[in-house]
């Protein structure tokens, strides 16, 4: 509650904290079986967030085997989806010259963004720049492929959180370098996976609290902007 992605969600008041509840209110009608209101949740997120549409599939992904969905998670699927498509359409109707393609943007080649960030950061320490937004940047690269790597390695295709956690792993080496230009802004974007990864990080082990403070390194960070 107090990391990078949900802070600076509500310092800016922006979507990416309410999409997260919203996907989260999903997962948990999802693991009671009610299907209905969990597609109802999923609906809201995809409008709240369009990336929400990565978590509504993963939810419902059934196998990583050809059929991936099955008939009943395709048509939670599509009605999920429904509200935002006809909304966008309805928005590009009405204003034909703002929506386009800028979305894409948000994205680059694997590892390319990343690289990018780090040689960014490196190259304004070495001159003296000391600002967060470098320092913290590689901390955030640390601690985010932390959080990848660990539910890379404990995978449980039966957990709801595993599912869209890795799913939003997969998303971190193709974010863009205009979304790490604010290494907060890739934490906004990530937060179902910074979610996951402290749900299901295992507790048992020695491994816990290291794996936890370097997944998590941005905290006093977060805190310290929110303030």
């Amino acid at each position: 509650m107090f990391g990078m992605g949900v802070l600076e969600s509500v310092r800016q008041s922006l979507v990416d904290l309410p999409a997260a509840l919203l996907l989260t209110l999903a997962i948990v009608a999802h693991d009671r079986a009610r299907s209905g209101r969990s597609t109802g949740w999923l609906a809201l997120a995809n409008l709240a967030k369009e990336s929400s549409l990565l978590g509504s599939f993963a939810l419902n992904l059934k196998s990583l085997r050809w059929p991936f969905l099955s008939k009943k998670q395709a048509l939670s699927l599509v009605l999920a989806a429904t509200p935002l498509v006809a909304w966008t359409i309805y928005v590009n109707s009405r204003l034909p010259n703002t929506t386009g393609t800028t979305g894409i943007g948000n994205f680059t080649w694997p590892f390319l963004g990343i690289a990018l960030q780090i040689k960014t950061c490196l190259s304004e320490i070495a001159q003296g720049n000391w600002d967060g937004r470098f320092t913290m940047g590689l901390l955030a690269i640390i601690g985010l492929a932390t959080q990848a790597v660990v539910l890379g390695k404990t995978p449980n295709m039966k957990s709801s959180w595993w599912r869209v956690g890795i799913a939003y792993a997969l998303l971190l080496p193709f974010l863009s370098p205009w979304v790490w230009s604010g290494y907060w802004a890739a934490s906004r974007a990530l937060l179902p996976m910074t979610i996951a990864f402290n749900l299901l990080l295992p507790g048992n082990t020695r491994t816990f609290w290291p794996l936890w403070v370097i997944g998590n390194a941005t905290l006093l960070h977060a805190i310290w902007r929110f303030l």
